[in-house]
């Protein structure tokens, strides 16, 4: 089911890339000129275990000027602070009996800046995610790392340094620390 979902949101992206780059838009960023121009992405998502329905987590990032985007369960605050970027959830009902399926929690940034990006996954129930980070550098190459089956206690918080580079080839580098 998560590998589908993954593949329908990738299948997403690059139509919505395809639009922008068929019309000629632009974006002002760096070098470019084109407001819609694809300059990279970040795309974090979070998935709940095998036998629930919702993460047991919220997702807040904040970028290296201290920016953020997510929301912070301990606050009650939704930010959308990161320019270019979305905090959404997603989900396919099962198509015969309507049924939801698994909900994933998702932060997407497109043409992030490059530098540090902390991650902080919010704990609002005590129970295991599977969290996936994915860059996209300028020209849609993806690299990504998974942290799977992680355990989380109500109210902590797990921090994961994102270092992030839209640079032709670049991967993208992850390092998991909890506070």
């Amino acid at each position: 089911m998560k590998k589908k979902l993954f593949i329908v949101h990738v299948l997403l992206l690059l139509a919505v890339f395809s639009v922008s780059s068929a019309r000629g838009e632009n974006n002002n960023r760096g070098n470019s000129t084109n407001e819609y121009e694809y300059n990279g992405a970040l795309d974090i998502r979070i998935h709940p275990a095998e036998e629930k329905l919702y993460p047991p987590a919220e997702l807040l990032l904040i970028d290296q000027k201290g920016r953020k985007t997510g929301s912070d369960p301990r606050t009650h605050k939704t930010y959308m602070e990161i320019p270019h970027s979305a905090y959404e959830e997603e989900s396919i009902s099962d198509a015969v009996t309507g049924t939801p399926g698994p909900v994933t929690k998702i932060i997407y940034i497109k043409s992030p800046e490059i530098g540090e990006y902390i991650l902080q996954v919010i704990g609002k129930e005590s129970h295991t995610y599977d969290l996936e980070i994915r860059g996209y550098d300028c020209e849609l190459n993806p690299s990504d790392d998974r942290f799977m089956n992680v355990k989380l206690e109500k109210n902590s918080v797990h921090k994961y340094i994102i270092q992030y580079s839209n640079e032709k080839g670049s991967k993208i580098k992850v390092t998991s620390r909890e506070k």
